[in-house]
């Protein structure tokens, strides 16, 4: 298999897996209207969201390469955001209520305590807001991996970056459905007595909590399995950029129990998946690209923020 096949199978790959799920969507609000929250609302944006997203299909090959790119790229995680809104209407189609009280019983066998909880007796405002930026900042992140995967190795890889990014967020989803989560402060908003006070980041937080969130889209978490999928390609292709944003995609899943957004066992699997799917990505046929080691001696590192690519990698980006 060629570069420019290699190339053209993962566009395909994601862009069947987008199509498909925008169509698998569809198909269930018009077989189950009954057993979906505004079933007809729904079905309307999933129309939009899915003429949009074969416009970006039909016209972004004829673009050229640095901005196929960027459009291929935005278009992913923009349905990605759009899919966790959409399947909220879904949550309740196979079962009523939700499972807190069962998965809290099953993590207190263990912990004895709920870990937020927990993390109670430790919460300062300093925490707090060190917690949330990485809970913010986790959204410009995406783009900015899916930047630094393209410089550095090229199409390609950004591909299936985006791949995966999209095939976790999807798993979540189904995972709403199928185990319905209202997390800790939809569940029971009065269990905390001590509040989550900061800064700018905390107030992004809050808002992002007040007008973006559900009760639900809870198991798995979508931060630690997406936080998953930058951290292991930021390390597979750039590790300077990797290094400095370790500390920031480590925090997430403290972050996202410590923030009230998420149970323990929402982010452990969320990141045990994204693993695992991240690592059959790979296998799949995704030979791994120069790191940022491949600098040049002669010219000092801090220099030169991405390597000088090899001549193959070069010609991949020019392929759609």
């Amino acid at each position: 298999m060629n570069l420019r096949t290699m190339n053209r199978f993962w566009y395909d790959v994601l862009a069947s897996t987008a199509v498909g799920a925008l169509l698998t969507i569809l198909l269930l609000t018009l077989l189950f209207p009954d057993h979906i929250d505004d079933a007809v609302q729904l079905r309307v944006r999933v129309l939009g969201a899915l003429g949009v997203t074969i416009a970006v299909i039909v016209f972004s090959p004829r673009m050229k390469r640095p901005l196929r790119a960027a459009v291929r790229a935005a278009g992913t995680i923009a349905l990605a955001s759009f899919l966790f809104s959409a399947v909220a209407g879904l949550q309740h189609m196979l079962t009523d209520g939700w499972n807190d009280a069962a998965l809290i019983a099953f993590e207190t066998q263990f912990t004895g305590i709920e870990l937020s909880h927990m993390l109670e007796r430790i919460t300062t405002p300093a925490l707090t807001e060190w917690l949330m930026a990485s809970y913010v900042l986790y959204v410009p992140l995406m783009p900015f991996t899916a930047w630094v995967v393209y410089r550095v190795a090229g199409e390609r890889e950004m591909y299936a970056y985006l791949f995966s990014l999209l095939a976790v967020n999807l798993l979540c989803d189904l995972g709403f459905v199928l185990y319905p989560v209202a997390s800790q402060l939809f569940f029971d908003p009065d269990q905390y007595t001590v509040p989550l006070t900061g800064g700018l980041f905390t107030d992004a937080a809050n808002w992002i909590r007040a007008n973006e969130h559900y009760p639900g889209g809870s198991f798995p978490s979508p931060h630690n399995a997406a936080g998953t999928v930058m951290f292991l390609f930021l390390w597979r292709t750039h590790r300077r950029w990797a290094a400095i944003m370790t500390p920031l995609l480590l925090s997430i899943p403290l972050a996202t129990v410590y923030g009230r957004f998420h149970y323990l066992s929402d982010a452990v699997v969320g990141v045990t998946m994204a693993g695992i799917l991240v690592y059959l990505v790979l296998r799949a046929g995704v030979p791994r690209p120069q790191t940022r080691s491949a600098v040049s001696p002669a010219q000092p590192a801090f220099l030169n923020p991405f390597p000088r690519l090899q001549s193959e990698q070069s010609s991949s980006r020019g392929s759609s």
